[in-house]
């Protein structure tokens, strides 16, 4: 187009009132843009606050139930059986639990198998003695033995809105026995006063929510305390809500009001807060903002009107006397020169001010160039293979010399390959896995595996792999980090050969060992019935007894493949049944009686307590019930109060000991045998009243099996 076409004025009329439409249509624009954007800002800010409202009161509530719970199940670990039988010191025993009442404020109860309350604090009256079976957080610990948290009910003994957090008490054998019950009275002082006392904006309403029980259970709108939400059905975003849907929403609450909602879920107590305003009061700061915005936009559009038309009236003509010249650049191929500057006016402050523009863009671009040189100079000198892809496609956009070495690709060779083409055949090195672990680095955050990677001239190679979302320049680029981890790989799996080879070698020394001690018990046993001589009898068949507990040690440990410790309740209990079957005890004259527990211990305790427990269980079934004496022998492995400390007790109802017995002692290699390996464990023997051997150690945990031997 030939500006000298058109006449000076009419150009210059057509120019000032096209900027001026093309101004004013941009205010206005302007004006509905940012109103829309202000409504969806401030709607934002409001649907946020509400949000975090929510969620710190949840948390809140969620951090208290939380903190109940475990002070519950704590207490409920203390209570044993004994103690549920003395009702007397199992009220004492509550009564010194001061520090747990100020998380319950209406107390703590025990109750029964049969739901029955035999004991509380502080006392309430009706309480002792009432049955509350019935009730859901009495059948949750009673029949499947779960912590349950209550539907919030009113109290049949308080006349207000409660609920109960139930706990099963277990005996050692880890079966109910009863139930720890703590009571919370709403209507008292309580945890949830922070819910009940607060309120939202002039009009909101917080509230928790029993999802199983579609129960508001407390809320600042004391109206609505214990009330019934809808029926299923009734109100779909309430029934969302219930079904654990969380968030910030515009929603119809059951008294057929417009608010808006935010729902955050308490886990621990399967409940929700929700926190609602009313629309009407939630948007009213916007819908003010927005008014006031359109007058001003009005104002500024009147007084810029005239104000662009009468400057564009005085400053266009001089410009226009440049065009010419600027079209002229404008059509020349060659690198823009410095305009001529004709006038040392305003025209002339500008085309001066483009000729600087033109030098710095000049100094700029020779900078970049020199940056784009130093950053590929690093970028080649690093010693790890990079990659850069396109964070969208995946495809290479660069790679660095290292790279190039590593897979054996030329540099435009390697930008050509896809991702699949540098790693394995086959899943999960694939290249459909390649792909999508590029993917998770863009909508996940960075990405750290090794992988299966391909050279150009297929062989395969170990590599660990980083990925990390950049923005570089204008676009989204995944950085692949590259190493070498081949060798690496081949150590890992030389010593991973290795410690199989050592658990196989251990595990067939144990049985080795197992088989020479069954062995030498045949050796034994053969010995025994060739010789005549009564004592020698016994003392071969006690030492059949002693080599036995120790194969059967080894039996354990060859079966577990366990080498450095032993569950000791478990090896007792195979050693005395040992016992009894070896010595053909009648069931129906003499029982075995097991109460033991649960230790991890070395082989170094573990043969010392089955030889004890095999003397002393032999002893009492050859000395202890005479001919026609019926009973039983108890076997007893229980902790103690201090760290680490157990008691091992053996106890028979036979005729008990006789009144020469410490005379006896004296010359008894067995008594003596187990005394000093009670000894040699750290413990003592006791004897106590009938006929009753216990002894007190402490369990020294088992050392780490060192393979490296």
């Amino acid at each position: 187009m030939n500006l000298n076409v058109l006449p000076r004025r009419s150009l210059k009329t057509r120019v000032t009132f096209l900027t001026l439409l093309i101004f004013l249509i941009s205010i206005w624009l302007l004006a509905l843009y940012g109103s829309r954007i202000l409504h969806t800002r401030m709607q934002d800010l409001l649907m946020s606050q509400q949000s975090s409202m929510a969620t710190f009161v949840a948390a809140n509530v969620n951090d208290e139930m939380r903190t109940r719970l475990n002070a519950l199940e704590a207490l409920s670990k203390r209570i044993t059986p004994a103690l549920m039988q003395r009702r007397e010191k199992l009220h004492a025993f509550l009564e010194d639990r001061q520090a747990d009442y100020a998380l319950f404020n209406n107390g703590i109860a025990v109750a029964g198998t049969d739901g029955t309350v035999i004991a509380e604090y502080p006392l309430l009256p009706g309480r002792l003695g009432a049955n509350f079976s019935e009730r859901d957080y009495m059948r949750g610990p009673l029949d499947k033995g779960t912590v349950t948290i209550g539907r919030p009910v009113m109290s049949k003994l308080m006349k207000a809105p409660a609920f109960v957090i139930g706990v099963p008490i277990r005996d050692s054998f880890g079966k109910v026995i009863g139930v720890l019950g703590a009571v919370t009275d709403l209507r008292l002082p309580n945890f949830l006063d922070n819910i009940t006392n607060s309120r939202y904006g002039k009009t909101g309403t917080l509230l928790i929510v029993s999802k199983q029980h579609r129960l508001v259970i407390t809320s600042s709108d004391k109206s609505r305390v214990m009330e019934l939400l809808p029926a299923p059905g009734v109100n779909a975003s309430i029934d969302a809500h219930l079904g654990g849907k969380t968030g910030t929403e515009i929603i119809i609450n059951p008294r057929g009001e417009e608010v808006l909602s935010a729902t955050k879920s308490i886990p621990v107590a399967d409940w929700y807060v929700a926190v609602s305003l009313p629309i009407m009061e939630a948007f009213a700061p916007i819908s003010e903002v927005e008014k006031q915005l359109l007058l001003l936009t009005i104002a500024v559009t009147i007084g810029a009107g005239f104000l662009a038309w009468w400057m564009l009236k005085l400053q266009l003509s001089p410009i226009l006397l440049t065009v010419e010249t600027l079209a002229d650049l404008s059509k020349s191929d060659e690198p823009p020169q410095q305009l001529p500057i004709p006038y040392t006016d305003e025209v002339g402050e500008l085309i001066g001010g483009f000729n600087r523009l033109l030098a710095s863009l000049a100094v700029r671009e020779e900078g970049l160039k020199e940056s784009e040189a130093r950053f590929r100079e690093i970028f080649d000198a690093v010693n790890e293979a990079i990659f850069i892809h396109d964070a969208n496609t995946g495809a290479i956009v660069d790679v660095n010399r290292r790279m190039c070495e590593m897979y054996g690709y030329a540099h435009e060779q390697a930008i050509a390959c896809g991702p699949g083409e540098l790693s394995g055949n086959a899943a999960p090195y694939s290249p459909a896995e390649a792909i999508e672990k590029i993917k998770l680095a863009k909508s996940e955050g960075p990405q750290s595996f090794d992988w299966i990677a391909r050279r150009r001239d297929g062989s395969m190679f170990w590599t660990a792999v980083s990925l990390r979302l950049a923005r570089i320049g204008k676009h989204d680029r995944i950085v692949a980090v590259v190493r070498d981890i081949t060798d690496r790989k081949q150590v890992e799996g030389a010593l991973q050969k290795s410690l199989e080879e050592k658990d196989a070698l251990l595990k067939e020394v144990h049985h080795r060992v197992k088989n020479n001690l069954q062995v030498i018990t045949s050796l034994l046993r053969l010995e025994r019935g060739r010789t005549e001589d009564v004592d020698a009898k016994t003392v071969l068949e006690a030492m059949q007894d002693r080599v036995r507990s120790m194969a059967l040690l080894h039996e354990l440990i060859y079966r577990s493949g366990t080498f450095a410790a032993i569950d000791l309740g478990h090896y007792l209990s195979q050693v005395a049944n040992g016992c009894f079957t070896a010595l053909r005890v009648s069931p129906e004259t003499h029982s075995l009686r097991l109460e033991l527990g649960t230790v991890q211990v070395g082989l170094d305790q573990a043969i010392p307590c089955g030889l004890m427990v095999s003397e002393l269980i032999s002893n009492a079934l050859k000395h202890g019930f005479p001919e026609g004496h019926k009973g039983y022998v108890s076997l007893q492995l229980l902790p103690l109060s201090e760290r680490n400390g157990w008691r091992m007790q053996v106890h028979d109802t036979g005729i008990g000991l006789s009144e020469d017995f410490e005379v006896r002692r004296q010359h008894s290699l067995g008594l003596q045998l187990v005394a000093s390996l009670a000894s040699q464990i750290g413990g003592r023997l006791d004897i106590g009243p009938g006929a009753t051997f216990a002894v007190e150690f402490t369990v020294v945990p088992p050392s780490t099996l060192d393979t490296e031997a």
